[in-house]
Parts: structure tokens; sequence; C-alpha cells
């Protein structure tokens, strides 16, 4: 009989097959705990990154903004103070105070007569005086108000003379009485100065002074009158961010008073009228539609109803500011921007972005950061793979030992878009320099403008520039040209072992520069980069301080529309302290004469060690660039410079390209002229390399 208390038994395979479970499921726990805190640490860290790379963008731009906006302010704040002072010399003129005092004189003899001030001798001495305004300023022309707001002189049109002024510019010239100059806001042709023989839809501005007799009394104003799209709107158009980037001014009722980058598109939303004079300045309100009208949004509020912008109510009231969690502007469209009021001139400047624009580097990073929770083992896979090629593609091109017939020696220089090494043909043997694309910067329009410097370059055969070999691309696309090998240094390296160059020395490079560029403008091409960096001198065939012309990249053909040469998408490329003026300005054309400018600005650095404008930012160089007139190089030296040379470096920095120098052969006649007593010859460039050879030689790349 079986016992009943007998304890039911586990079988040995029931026991384990039990633990292994419970093994299992504890592993599976584990597992799935992992994943979850791998979750919760990617989740973590792209939120992080996420958040870190907007931030870091926000800061990045209004950092850029403010930067903008202030060189923008600082710019108009100089002109408007040239223009101020500009009207005060005029209107303290002592001849000036005489014949006005005469003209009232004959106002207040003979009330109502106009006849007796157009006939007056003295109104003709005034006309006669305000000439130089026009030739020199390229003013519109001037009127003379006495204390009752009565116009008792001007050169713009006759009829004007005897006009009694509205209550609104009375009420602006008491200011000009009471002894204050002022420049004021832009204003549409007729509101102020009724009777120009102008297009009425053209605005002017009007700088007034007072002026005073022999006693110091306040007896008229002048005002002088300006087309402000000469400086005022040129000053806020010249820095932009990117392609939706806009700089303009507005009034205390809001209305633009300067022209905005945008008129073609006002007129298809309907904000302009779409008429071929239609302009942007004093016809739009600076008002928050609702929406983007861009996108096809109409407002069903009228224009007078809708609010000012965000950022307009705020500088309107006094206040200056950067937004950038966006707020839509007079167009609907969501930017980012600074501004400030400017309470002593009456208006604001605001200078804002596209807020799609501005962050379109923070997209793929939230596309990551959702990716991640989508598809986390695809994307992890995926995001290691591209790791490793990208890797791989940056480090191959370290690696490559032979490229095409070409064994390659040592590094010897590296720009944003390429490499040069030191090289040695396979069967030749002979010393090249080969320069290819760096695989991360072939993109279209990056291999175009290599193709571009290699078809160029080869096409030009002096001494005095450099020489192309061959061309070609390797296996793994890899484009690449080989040129003569330069053993010397550019200029630049000069500067820094001299600090100063010798007269003699700068006389000797600049003419041998000229003979390059003199060729390559005879076929019709403008190198449009000349600078220190693209200069060498080197040791050829025993002879010391051969010149060399580098880097055709950024050539232009001088019949090429502008529409087809090549830019980057920031704009204008090159060295802003080297870039002649006409190359910032938009619209307007290059020819040969740019690369004198370019010359000119090496000359000047070699002679003085400095560039011609010196300037914290690139903005500020720029503005220089088109707007300031340099010291001459007699100036900055403290020794005696040919007036013959002093006055070439001069014309090559002329602001108009008319007035430089109209050809290499020019500037090379007047150099020769000058070798005959300022001379470098062999002996001086042999001394000269024998006793810097140590300097020379820690300059030189060292390779890798």
């Amino acid at each position: 009989m079986k016992n009943r208390n007998t304890r039911k038994r586990v079988s040995p395979l029931r026991e384990s097959t039990y633990g292994q479970s419970k093994s299992n499921w504890h592993a599976t726990k584990r597992i799935l705990l992992i994943s979850l805190l791998l979750l919760s640490v990617l989740g973590g860290i792209g939120y992080w990154t996420s958040h870190a790379v907007h931030e870091a963008i926000v800061n990045v731009y209004s950092t850029n903004l403010q930067t903008i906006l202030d060189a923008d302010i600082e710019a108009l704040e100089i002109w408007v103070k040239n223009e101020i002072d500009y009207a005060k010399v005029h209107a303290n003129d002592p001849s000036v105070s005489t014949e006005v005092e005469e003209l009232i004189a004959i106002h207040r003899k003979y009330p109502g007569q106009v006849e007796k001030l157009l006939s007056s001798s003295n109104l003709s001495i005034i006309q006669q005086k305000a000439l130089p305004l026009q030739v020199d300023k390229d003013y519109m022309g001037f009127v003379v108000i006495d204390r009752s707001g009565y116009i008792v002189a001007s050169n713009i049109a006759d009829p004007l003379i005897g006009m009694s002024l509205s209550f609104e510019l009375e009420n602006f010239l008491k200011r000009i009485f009471a002894g204050e100059a002022i420049l004021g806001n832009p204003h549409l042709q007729g509101e102020y100065v009724p009777g120009l023989d102008i297009v009425a839809n053209n605005p002017v501005m009007i700088t007034t002074a007072p002026i005073r007799n022999k006693e110091g009394n306040v007896i008229a104003a002048l005002g002088l009158i300006l087309n402000p799209d000469k400086d005022f709107t040129r000053i806020l158009s010249v820095a932009r961010m990117g392609d939706s980037g806009d700089t303009y001014a507005f009034d205390k009722e809001g209305f633009l008073i300067s022209d905005s980058r945008f008129e073609d598109q006002l007129k298809e939303i309907g904000l302009l009228q779409d008429i071929p004079d239609a302009r942007s300045i004093l016809a739009i309100e600076i008002r928050d539609p609702g929406g983007d009208m861009t996108r096809g949004y109409r407002p069903k509020i009228p224009l007078s109803e809708r609010p000012l912008t965000r950022m307009a109510a705020s500088a309107v009231n006094g206040q200056s500011g950067v937004d950038s969690r966006g707020y839509r502007d007079y167009r609907g469209v969501t930017v980012i921007g600074a501004w400030r009021w400017l309470p002593e001139y009456g208006f604001g400047v605001a200078t804002e972005i596209r807020k799609s624009d501005a962050f379109a580097g923070h997209r793929p990073v939230k596309l990551a950061f959702i990716g991640i929770f989508s598809i986390l083992f695809i994307g992890c896979l995926w995001f290691l793979y591209s790791s490793v090629s990208i890797h791989r593609l940056r480090n191959k091109i370290e690696k490559i030992k032979q490229l095409g017939q070409y064994k390659l020696l040592k590094k010897i220089g590296e720009g944003g878009m390429g490499k040069v090494y030191e090289a040695q043909h396979a069967l030749l043997k002979r010393p090249t320099a080969v320069k290819f694309l760096k695989p991360e910067a072939m993109s279209e329009e990056a291999i175009q403008r290599f193709e571009r410097e290699v078809q160029l370059t080869s096409n030009l055969t002096h001494p005095n520039t450099i020489q192309i070999y061959d061309y070609g691309k390797t296996e793994d696309g890899i484009f690449y040209y080989a040129m003569e090998f330069l053993n010397g240094i550019d200029l630049a390296q000069l500067l820094e072992i001299e600090g100063k160059v010798p007269l003699e020395r700068v006389i000797f490079i600049l003419k041998h520069v000229c003979l390059s560029l003199e060729e390559a403008h005879s076929i019709g091409l403008i190198h449009r980069d000349i600078k220190p960096m693209n200069i060498m001198l080197c040791d050829r065939g025993g002879r010391h301080d051969a010149v060399k012309v580098l880097d055709f990249g950024l050539a232009k053909e001088i019949n090429t529309p502008k529409e087809l040469s090549l830019t980057t998408q920031q704009g204008i490329i090159g060295t802003p302290a080297y870039i002649a003026p006409e190359r910032l300005s938009e619209g307007e054309e290059t020819d040969i004469r740019s690369d004198f400018y370019s010359l000119g600005s090496v000359a000047y650095n070699l002679i003085t060690g400095e560039d011609v404008f010196m300037a914290p930012t690139s903005v500020e160089v720029c503005y220089h660039v088109m707007k300031t007139v340099p010291p001459r190089l007699s100036e900055k030296v403290h020794y005696d410079i040919p007036a013959s040379f002093d006055q070439l470096i001069a014309d090559c920095l002329e602001k108009e390209a008319i007035n430089r120098p109209p050809d290499a052969a020019t500037i090379i006649a007047i150099l020769e002229s000058l070798e005959t007593q300022y001379t470098w010859d062999q002996e001086k460039a042999h001394n000269w390399w024998q006793t810097n050879i140590d300097r020379i030689n820690a300059l030189r790349p060292t390779g890798s």
C-alpha cells in the first residue's frame, strides 16, 4: 500500500527546463531593461543635442543679426553726421548769410512781389554758390526759407520761390530756427517740396541747417535736397544675411523709409501696386497681415486696421531688441530679427532673415531624433555605416601615395576647397605640385570652379604666370591637376619676415605681376583674386625673386554675362581687403580695372605692412572699401615716396573703376620709369635670400 504522505517529486528535466525558462526570462528582462535604458539615454542625448544645436543656432544668428545691425547703424550715423556737417559748412558761409539777409530784406520791402526776388543779383550769387552742391555731392538742389516759412531762394524751380511752407514743415523748421541742424527722413516729392520737376514717386531727403547773421541770430534755414537712393538705402543694402535677409529703416508710423529687397514679390502678393515705377519706400506699412501672403494667404482685415509687426510695435515705442523665436513680417513670413530705434533721427532700423532659412541646419537634427525612436536599430546601423563611410572617405585622400602618373611626396598647402602636394612624375622625375579637390568639397559648383581654373590658367604662357602640366580624375572620382612646383614664399610670408618691403623691391614685384596680368587681360580674363597669398617669389634657374601669379580659380571672362559667372551661395567671393568696390555693389559689372584695385591694395600692404583698411569685421572692411578714401602712401611712411608712384597707387585705389589706370601697360610704363632710380637687381635679391634662408625654410611646410 502506497504511502499517501509521500511527497511528489519534480523530475530533473522539468526542473532544468523551468530553471532555464526562468533564466531566459531574466535575460530577456535584462535585454528589455537595457534596451529601455538605451532608448532613454539615446532619447536624452537626442533631446539634449537637438536643444543644444537649436540654442547654438539661436546664439549664432542673434549675434550675427546684432553685428549686421550695429554695422549698418554705425555706417548710417557716420553718413548722417557727414551730411549735417556739409550743410552746416554752407549755411555758415558768411557770403551766403549776407546774400540771404538781402533777399529777406527785399521780401519784407516788397511782400508778395516774387519778381523782385527772381531778378535780384543776390539770388544769382547764391545759386552760383550752390552749383558745387550738385557737381561734388550729387544733390538735387537747395531751398532757403525765412523765419515766416517763406521760400526766398532755390535752384530747383522758380515757382518754388515765393511759396509758403505747409504747417507740417513749419513745425519741422522750429527746431532749425532754435539752432539745430537736422537730416529729415525720406519723403515723397511734393509733400514738402512742391513743384519739383521729377517723377512724383521718387523720394527725397532734406538736410537743413540754420543760417545766422553777423550777430549770431538765426535768420533763415538752408535745406539741401538729396536722393536717398544714393547712400541712405545703399548703406542698408550692403550687409544682408543670406538670400532671404533684409535690412531696412522705418518711421514712427511704421512706413518703410528705405527700399525693400522683395519689391517684385510685394507686387505679386498685392502689397505694392504692379506698375513699372512703383517702389516700396514710403508705400509699405510694416503691419502683420496675420498669415504668410507669399503662400497664398490673403488677410480679411483692412491694412489700416492691422497691427504693427511685433518688431515694429516694439521699435516705435523706443525699444531695441533681438527676437530669435520668430514673428511675422509685413509679408506674413515668419522671420527672426534684430532692431533698434534711433530717437535722435526719428526712425528705426531692423535686419531680418526668414526663420526657416536660419534654422535649416536644425531640421536634420530633429529628423534624426525622430528616426532614432521610430527605427532605432536601422537608424543606429545607418548612422554607424554613414560615420564609417565618411570617416574612410575623409581619410582615404591622406593615404593616397600615387595619383595618376604622379607620386605624392608631402602636403605643402591646404585651403577650403582642396589640397596641394609636392609630387614627382613617375617617368620624368620632374618636381611637380599636384592640386586636387577634397572629397567633401566635390559639389557641382566646386568641380566647375576647379575645371575652370585649369582651363583658364592653361591658356596663359607668360613666365610670371604659373604653368599647368596636366589634368585628370582618378578611378575614385578625385579631380586633380599638376602644375610647376614653385620653390619659394608668397608675399604674405615675405611680410612675416620683413614687416615692410623696400620700395625698389615692391616696384620690381608689381611690374612682373602686371606682365602676367597683361597677358591674361589680352585674352579676355580678369583674375579677380590678386592678393599677397596668390603672388610668389621663387628661386628659378638660379634666379632669385622670380615672380609667379597663382590661382586663377576666381578668374572671369570679360565678355561672360554676369549671371553665368561663378559665385558661392554666400554671394561675392574673395578677400575683402583686396576686393574692388564695384564687386561689392549689386548690379555693377567688373572689368580689368578691378585687378588694378587689388594690385594697389597689395602694393599698399607691402609698403606699409598693413591692409588699406584695418577693421575688426569683414562688414566694416567692405564698408570702408566702398565709402572711405584711403590715405596716400606718402602719408603712411617716414621716407620720400616718388610722386609718380604715390599717384599710381592712389589711382589704382580709386572707388570708380573709370578713374583707375586703363590697362597693365600703363602701369608697367610708370614702374619701368622708376626702376632707373629704384633698382632691385639679382645681387640684392641673392643677398636677401642668403641672409634669410633659415627664416624662409621655417615658413615652408614640413609635409605630411
